[in-house]
C-alpha cells in the first residue's frame, strides 16, 4: 500500500510539472479590426529559462491562447498589435506574471474605438489585476499629461500620481514580491520617461527652475542599480538623461564632446554597480557619439580617446564591437578608399565596387520598404540619363534583408542599370549610414568624394556633378 501511495505521489508530482502554463483571452468582436498577439520574455527576466517568443494571429473568433513550458514564476511581454481594414496599426504592450502550471485570462475592452487594452477589473489573480491596473492608469496618465499645457509645477503633480496610484494599488493586496518590485519600478520609469520628455520645454528657463523641476521624489539610484531598468524600454534612455543633467547638458543631448562623455563615464562608474547597466549605458553614450561624428584631420587622437573608453565595457562582444563601429568612419573620411566589400546583381552575379574604378561612382543606398527612397528614384533616373555618356556610373545598393521582396520591387518598379544587393548591410555599417536614402559619391579612384550628397531633386547635386565631369 505504501508503494502504491509513493507511485501515486509520483505520478502526481509528474504530473504537475509537466503542466503547461496558459496565457489565453479575447477581443471585442465586431471592431473591424485584426489582431497579432505575441508572448515574449522580459530581457531581464530570462535567466536559465528558456527565453519565450510566441506569435498568434486571432482568428475569427477573436479569442487567443498561449500553451508554455516554464519551471519558475515569471513575468513576461504580452503585446497586441491590431490592425484595421485601411491598414492603420496600434500596438499596446502589457506585463503579466505567470507561474508554472496555472492559467491567465485576459479579456481585452476596446477604449475610445482607436485601441484595445486588457480589462484588468475582469482579471481574478491578484497579482496580475495590480500590474494591468498600474499600466492602465499610467496609460490615462500620460494621456492627461499630453493635453495638459505645460506648467512646471501642475506638470510635475500629475507626474508625481504615477507613484502613488501604484502605491495604492499595492496596499490594497497581497501582491507577490517580485511582482510589488516590478511595479515599484514601473512607476519610476513612468515619472522618469514623463519628466524628461516633458522637460523639453524648460529650454528658455533658469537654471534655479530647472534645478526645482528635476529634483527627484526618490533616489533614482537604487533603481539603476538593478538590472531589472534594463526590462523597460526608456530604462538605459532615463540614465543617460540624468548623466547628461549631472555634467550640465539638457535631456537627449545629441552632440557631446568625448570631454563630456569621459565627464559622464566617470559618474556612471562611480555611481552605478550593476555591471550589465553600465555596459549598456556606455554603450548607448558611445554609439550616439558614433552615429552624429563626421570624421576630420583630428580622427585618429579621437579613436584613441573612445577606445580607451569603451575599455570599460566589461562585455568584450560588444567592446570590441563598439570599437569597430568607430573605427569604421575612416570610410568616411574625404579621400578614403571605398570598403573592400562584394555585393550581388540581380541576375545574382558577384560584383566588387573596383569593377567601378575608371569613373565616377555615384551610389544610392536604399531599401524596398524606403518610401523617400522610392520618392527620389525618378529624379535619380533623370540625372543617369542626363549624365549617360560622361565620366560617371550610378549604382543602387539596396539593405533589404529580404532577398525576394528586393527582386520584387526592382520588377515592380522597373529597375535597371546596376542594381546590388547587400542583405546584412555591411556598407550601411562601415559607412555608418543611420538613415536612407543616403548617396555617396566616389572619384575614379574608388576615393570618397563626398559622404552625404545632396538628394536627387536638389540642384547643388547636379552642380556638384557639372563641376567634376567638367575638369580634364
Amino acid at each position: 500500500m505504501k508503494h502504491i501511495t509513493l507511485l501515486l505521489t509520483g505520478l502526481l508530482f509528474l504530473s504537475f510539472s509537466q503542466a503547461k502554463s496558459i496565457v489565453e483571452g479575447s477581443f471585442p468582436k465586431a471592431t473591424g479590426k485584426q489582431y497579432t498577439i505575441y508572448l515574449k520574455s522580459l530581457e531581464t527576466a530570462v535567466g536559465d529559462l528558456i527565453p519565450i517568443n510566441e506569435e498568434i494571429r486571432v482568428g475569427a473568433d477573436n479569442k487567443f491562447k498561449f500553451e508554455i513550458d516554464l519551471t519558475k514564476a515569471t513575468l513576461l511581454n504580452l503585446i497586441v498589435i491590431s490592425e484595421s481594414a485601411e491598414g492603420n496599426k496600434s500596438n499596446i504592450v502589457s506585463v503579466v506574471y505567470l507561474e508554472p502550471g496555472k492559467k491567465l485570462t485576459v479579456p481585452y475592452t476596446l477604449i475610445c474605438n482607436h485601441w484595445v487594452q486588457p480589462n484588468y477589473s475582469a482579471i481574478k489573480d491578484k497579482n496580475n489585476r495590480a500590474l494591468l491596473e498600474v499600466q492602465a492608469k499610467a496609460l490615462m496618465l500620460n494621456k492627461e499629461l499630453y493635453d495638459l499645457p505645460f506648467d512646471p509645477i501642475k506638470t510635475k503633480a500629475v507626474m508625481y500620481q504615477f507613484y502613488t496610484a501604484s502605491e495604492h494599488i499595492l496596499a490594497s493586496r497581497k501582491i507577490h514580491k517580485s511582482v510589488q518590485k516590478y511595479i515599484r519600478f514601473y512607476s519610476f520609469d513612468q515619472y522618469n520617461t514623463a519628466l524628461y520628455r516633458a522637460g523639453m520645454e524648460l529650454n528658455k528657463s533658469s537654471d534655479s527652475a530647472k534645478k526645482n523641476y528635476y529634483q527627484q521624489p526618490k533616489d533614482p539610484i537604487p533603481f539603476f542599480n538593478d538590472e531589472l531598468t534594463l526590462s523597460f524600454y526608456n530604462g538605459v534612455s532615463n540614465i543617460v538623461n540624468y548623466l547628461n543633467l549631472a555634467t550640465g547638458l539638457a535631456p537627449y543631448s545629441r552632440r557631446k564632446s568625448l570631454a563630456q562623455i569621459e565627464q559622464q563615464n566617470q559618474l556612471l562608474q562611480n555611481d552605478i554597480r550593476n555591471i550589465q547597466v553600465k555596459d549598456k549605458v556606455l554603450e548607448r553614450i558611445l554609439s550616439s557619439f558614433s552615429a552624429s561624428y563626421r570624421a576630420e584631420n583630428n580622427f585618429e587622437e579621437d579613436l584613441k580617446i573612445y577606445t580607451q573608453l569603451a575599455q570599460h565595457i566589461q562585455d568584450t562582444i560588444v567592446r570590441d564591437e563598439t570599437v569597430k563601429a568607430f573605427e569604421n568612419l575612416r570610410y568616411t573620411l574625404k579621400g578614403a578608399k571605398w570598403p573592400d566589400l562584394q555585393f550581388r546583381s540581380a541576375s545574382g552575379i558577384p560584383i566588387h565596387l573596383d569593377h567601378f574604378k575608371g569613373k565616377y561612382v555615384l551610389i544610392d543606398v536604399w531599401a524596398s520598404w524606403c518610401v523617400p527612397c522610392i520618392k527620389m528614384l525618378p529624379y535619380l533616373h533623370t540625372l543617369e540619363q542626363q549624365y549617360k555618356d560622361q565620366n560617371i556610373t550610378f549604382i543602387a545598393i539596396s539593405i533589404d534583408a529580404d532577398k525576394t521582396k528586393w527582386e520584387n520591387k526592382i520588377k515592380e518598379l522597373k529597375l535597371e542599370g546596376h542594381q546590388l544587393l547587400d542583405q546584412q548591410g555591411e556598407f550601411a555599417k562601415k559607412m555608418n549610414i543611420t538613415g536612407i536614402p543616403h548617396y555617396i559619391l566616389y572619384d575614379p579612384e574608388g576615393k570618397l568624394v563626398s559622404y552625404k550628397t545632396a538628394l536627387p531633386d536638389n540642384h547643388e547635386l547636379k552642380k556638384l556633378l557639372d563641376t567634376l565631369l567638367s575638369r580634364p
